[in-house]
Parts: C-alpha cells; structure tokens; sequence
C-alpha cells in the first residue's frame, strides 16, 4: 500500500489523503481515505506523510485548524469493522513563537515525539521554526527548539534527518542571507547538553543559486554509514541555466 495526499480536491477542495492499492497486471487502484477542510479542520496538506507502529499516518497541512494557521493531524484507517479517524494534534497560531504554515515530513523520536519545521511565525521576521510536540493525555505540548533568522537561514520548506548517534537533526532552508532569490542552506541542530538547555544551529553550507543550485526542497538523506548527508536543489546549478535545472549534493563530515 502506498498512502500520499494533494493539496487541493476533496469534498471542500482542500485536500485529500488516498490509498494506491497494488492490483492485478501491476496497476494500483486508487481509494480517497479522507477529505480535508471541513469546519476547524485542516486543509491544503504540505508534505509526506509518516506511520507509526500501528499503521496511523501523521502528517502536516499549511491552513486551517484554530487559527487558520496549519495543523499537525493524525489519520487512523479503518480496519477490524472500526471506522477511519481523523483528529488535529496541534494547530499552529500566526504572530506568535508557535509557528505557522507547518511544511515537510514528521520525525518520530523514541518517545514519541513528534519533530518538524514551520515555513513562517516564531519572531517578528516571519522566518520560521523547528519544534516538537510532546504527547500527553490532554493535549500534544509544542516545545520551539530553534527560531530561524534570515541571517543564517529561514523558511525551511523540508522536513528534518536524525544523526542517531549524537541526536542532532539537519535540516534545509529556502532563503539565507535575507536574500529572495531561494539560494537556501543546510543547517545542523545540536541538542542541550543539559535538560532544559538550548539546541545549537549551525550553517553547514548556504547556497548560491548560480553555481551551486538554490532553494532545497526535498528532505536530506543521510548515509548511516558515513554520515555524509545528501539532498537536491531545484533551481541553478549552471551559469546561464533556466530557473529549474537544479543539482544533486552531498555534503561529507557535517
């Protein structure tokens, strides 16, 4: 079984979560599990989607919820006569330090917890953030690990890459520097040493749109053997080059 969503169609043309189901002669067929945007719900979904142990899919959407402001859900598909389920996590507030526009994959940790980035809020700037939300009986509890700032990177569009060894999280930005043009980064998160402490950014590599290539969407895979880090840029890479040529990247010893 595959699972994925769209952005948009659906009862209220928000979105859909669906099924490819492989079918005979090497086809699949295609089932709408949930329609995205009714009442408070979230709408326009923005990214993969991750499963638990017991087969529940969590994923992101950048509107809806609360405030409008994009959600974390959680998606349980029918099964044993039970009906699927659909239920918001957290909902995201604009012009505060939560975040707003939630984009990319969810990162399970051993706990738990979920791990992502936000394209926009957490400061004045707009710039985005990394965040975890906390399981508990009431509520999922949302804990800023990192604000971005256009001085060293902001509005992450992927989702994060875990080092288990050190626990530290990677990531991709959008823009850098204050620039528009989309020439991004890739940036390393270090946890506290301390409970209660803060994580530690650093820029690993800014990117220049017209040798290098720009605007990291895709989310970094890391070779666990390595340890060298690899993603995609979809724009530059060549001098003279249109705007979505785009290169492959690797970066050794982050």
């Amino acid at each position: 079984m595959l699972f994925r969503s769209t952005v948009r169609g659906g009862t209220w043309d928000s979105g859909v979560l669906y099924q490819l189901a492989p079918a005979t002669g090497g086809t699949y067929t295609e089932s709408v599990l949930y329609s995205f945007g009714g009442l408070a719900d979230g709408s326009t979904p923005n990214g993969p989607l991750t499963m638990d142990s017991s087969g529940a899919l969590y994923g992101v959407t950048s509107l809806g919820g609360t405030f409008n402001n994009g959600t974390v859900y959680k998606f349980v598909p029918a099964s044993n006569g039970l009906l699927a389920t659909e239920s918001l996590l957290f909902s995201f507030k604009a012009g505060s330090r939560s975040g707003s526009s939630p984009s990319g994959s969810l990162l399970f940790d051993s706990t738990g917890s979920l791990y992502g980035v936000t394209n926009g809020g957490g400061s004045g700037n707009d710039d985005g953030v990394v965040y975890e939300l906390t399981p508990a009986k009431a509520a999922w509890t949302e804990t800023i690990l990192y604000v971005f700032s256009k001085n060293s990177g902001s509005h992450p569009v992927a989702g994060l890459t875990w080092n288990p060894t050190n626990g530290a999280l990677y990531g991709t930005t959008s823009s850098q520097n204050g620039k528009t043009t989309g020439d991004g980064s890739v940036f390393k998160l270090l946890p506290p040493t301390v409970v209660g402490g803060a994580w530690t950014e650093s820029t690993l590599f800014q990117f220049t749109y017209a040798t290098v290539g720009g605007y990291p969407t895709g989310t970094i895979t890391r070779d666990p053997n390595t340890g060298t880090l690899y993603g995609t840029a979809i724009n530059g890479g060549v001098t003279g080059c249109d705007l979505f040529c785009g290169t492959v990247w690797q970066i050794v010893n982050p």
